[in-house]
């Protein structure tokens, strides 16, 4: 844990990401 924030928003941009991926990939997991 570096600031927490920092963190936080990258966590959030990665859990964004991995939706819009999963969703044009189509589910492939």
């Amino acid at each position: 844990e570096q600031t927490g924030i920092s963190s936080r928003g990258h966590y959030d941009a990665w859990m964004l990401m991995e939706a819009v991926v999963g969703k044009l990939r189509g589910g492939c997991a």
